[in-house]
């Protein structure tokens, strides 16, 4: 027995759900990737070099926001092309929207990550990271289905994200996911300067 087609609609959420966690997933990823460095004391030997704890951690962010910003694009892309294919029209300036967020959202993750690897130094990191994504993701799920009140969801950066094909998340959620991509990569740097006790 044949599945009914999915929807535009169906589309739509299906795509924009894949491309944040397939982000995520990346992310998290990445964060293996510094752990690894810190644990096989890596990241000493770079410090070592003329590099300041300042370069070393604008570095890393910025790594995650050219990184997530490619794959955010050529996921977009990949659901234009599915869309081409299934005969669905997409609006542009939803799927810049999808891009942008899913964007910052991945920077977000990122500073959370920075600032736990930095912590840490060790896989606990990555375990840390990843559990607390699947923490919001199921929080995020759980709070819609049993209609709990918008505020237990706040924490959620699954909740920040929103719908962003259909329009902007509200200004504060966007400021949220920004404050943790900033303040994640400000307390990194001050941890590892103060783990250094040098200038940088």
């Amino acid at each position: 027995m044949r599945s009914a087609p999915l929807t535009q609609d169906q589309y739509v959420a299906f795509v924009v759900a894949f491309v944040v966690i397939v982000v995520a997933g990346f992310v998290v990823y990445d964060v293996g990737h510094w752990a690894g460095d810190a644990s096989q004391h890596r990241t000493e030997a770079i410090l070592a070099q003329p590099v300041s704890i300042r370069r070393f951690v604008v570095e890393r962010a910025a790594s995650v926001v050219v990184m997530t910003a490619v794959l955010a694009g050529a996921l977009v892309l990949g659901a234009m092309v599915g869309a081409a294919l299934g005969g669905y029209t997409l609006d542009s300036s939803g799927l810049l929207r999808t891009l942008a967020v899913t964007a910052l959202f991945g920077v977000a993750v990122g500073g959370v990550g920075l600032l736990a690897v930095t912590t840490l130094h060790s896989s606990a990191a990555t375990a840390g990271v990843g559990a607390l994504l699947v923490a919001c993701f199921f929080l995020t799920t759980i709070s819609g289905l049993l209609h709990w009140p918008s505020w237990s969801n706040w924490p959620s950066v699954f909740n920040a994200v929103g719908s962003p094909y259909r329009a902007w998340p509200p200004p504060g959620d966007l400021a949220y996911l920004a404050a943790l991509a900033v303040l994640g990569a400000a307390a990194a740097y001050a941890v590892m300067k103060r783990g250094r006790r040098i200038d940088a």
